[in-house]
């Protein structure tokens, strides 16, 4: 089955065939926006349209076929490795970088020609991932791209990028997804995962659940709620054929943190008392702040001159800098002392519950 556009990418004029055919082939094209809502989804959409016979991604040609099974001699997919360190620093998170190995396989990759298709592309993804070596020389890639090759990237975080690597990209920015568009989106899969004999029925509790731990990301909600409904990663490649999917992320010993958001509610003990992972601690505490700084804001016209009102508000503002100054450190250096971390997210609780 070909890939599907996904319904928040056909909204965008730059990312429709139409568009695509109006491009020059030799552009640089860097897709920017939250992480979860199907970035590299859309660039090997926009590959399928790029090298099937028709021009029309119909699943069904050579190119198709072998773009789909991930043997297409022309496209190249580049994601991050682990590091030699090992997968995990003390933090819980992925130490993983795309180094400049990898840039040279693609500088070699680039200047030969099409074995198969009318080009060759190269799909690369987060750029911020580029260690600062692999970005320089991706920069002569860039400066002078050969007339056959076409370069699809995106980024979740384009301010990281070194100046000189974003005045070449041609930047297609996503917005952040409207809950209501993801729900709806994410309801229509489970409608069709459910006329398989695959067992997933997630609540609708859970699925909101799933999208705030997400921040609002339908693919990344999706692989949530596939790890806490136990769905293995056979049933998941099933999925992903079904709904046009790519591949979807579901590692057979991931954590499954919706269990632990459920458990962390449905608990009268304050968040800084459960024994959590850091990252998903981070999430519940961001969720945290959402929940206590939504009604206040609602609330603020009215109050305006209460101080008490305005000093909570102040507060959380202050706790919301402080939080993503940790999640910025955690993203430059996952190698982070973890307990240097947790002692810097206490500070914040304090002032969840000031």
């Amino acid at each position: 089955m070909p890939l599907r556009q996904l319904p928040w990418f056909k909204q965008q004029p730059a990312l429709q065939k139409d568009g695509l055919e109006q491009a020059s082939p030799a552009q640089s094209i860097c897709i920017a926006g939250p992480k979860g809502i199907g970035k590299t989804h859309e660039l090997m959409q926009r590959a399928s349209w790029l090298m099937c016979s028709t021009h029309n991604a119909c699943g069904q040609c050579q190119n198709c076929q072998l773009l789909a099974r991930g043997e297409h001699s022309d496209v190249v997919l580049v994601q991050p490795q682990p590091s030699k360190a090992g997968a995990r620093a003390s933090t819980g998170q992925t130490t993983s970088k795309i180094g400049i190995d990898s840039i040279r396989q693609l500088i070699e990759f680039s200047r030969t020609t099409p074995f198969i298709g009318q080009y060759r592309i190269i799909i690369l993804q987060p750029l911020e991932a580029l260690t600062l070596a692999a970005s320089n020389a991706l920069l002569k890639v860039l400066e002078e791209p050969p007339k056959h090759l076409v370069i699809l990237s995106a980024s979740s975080a384009p301010s990281r990028l070194m100046p000189t690597i974003r005045s070449r990209l041609h930047f297609i920015n996503v917005m952040q997804i409207q809950t209501s568009a993801a729900q709806s989106w994410l309801g229509s899969l489970v409608a069709l995962i459910q006329t398989t004999k695959i067992e997933f029925k997630p609540t609708p509790e859970q699925v909101q659940l799933a999208l705030q731990i997400a921040y609002g990301g339908p693919l990344k909600a999706l692989e949530i709620l596939l790890v806490h409904h136990n769905i293995t990663d056979k049933k998941a490649d099933k999925i992903a054929v079904l709904c046009g999917l790519p591949t979807l992320s579901v590692p057979a010993k991931a954590p499954d943190i919706l269990q632990h958001l459920i458990d962390f509610k449905a608990s009268s003990a304050p968040l800084i008392q459960h024994d959590l992972p850091l990252d998903i601690f981070i999430n519940c505490l961001e969720i945290e702040l959402i929940e206590q700084l939504k009604p206040l804001e609602a609330l603020a016209t009215n109050m305006q001159d209460d101080k008490q009102h305005n000093q909570k508000i102040a507060c959380l503002y202050q706790a919301f800098e402080s939080l993503y100054s940790v999640q910025e450190k955690l993203n430059r250096s996952p190698q982070l002392n973890a307990s240097y971390v947790k002692l810097q997210l206490n500070s914040i609780y304090q002032l969840l519950i000031a």
